[in-house]
């Protein structure tokens, strides 16, 4: 027996609803998903500018040291 008219509208509203509330969920989830990546992408810059930063600091030391070590030759000639 076929439903009446009024009753299939409320189904089809019900499905609506439910494939536009799961549409929603999706697109929060892609939505955390990219700040997460976002957020790991901030903390590998973060990690590589220190790095950098330390790799200057090593090569400011070498070449003081190469500059103490000239040094140290020219007071013993």
């Amino acid at each position: 027996m076929p439903m009446p008219a009024t009753s299939e509208a409320t189904h089809q509203s019900t499905e609506a609803t439910h494939q536009s509330t799961e549409a929603t969920h999706q697109s929060t989830e892609a939505t955390h998903q990219s700040t997460e990546a976002t957020h790991q992408s901030t903390e590998a810059t973060h990690q590589s500018t220190e790095a950098t930063h330390q790799s200057t600091e090593a090569t400011h030391q070498s070449t003081e040291a190469t500059h103490q070590s000239s040094l140290q030759l020219n007071i013993q000639e």
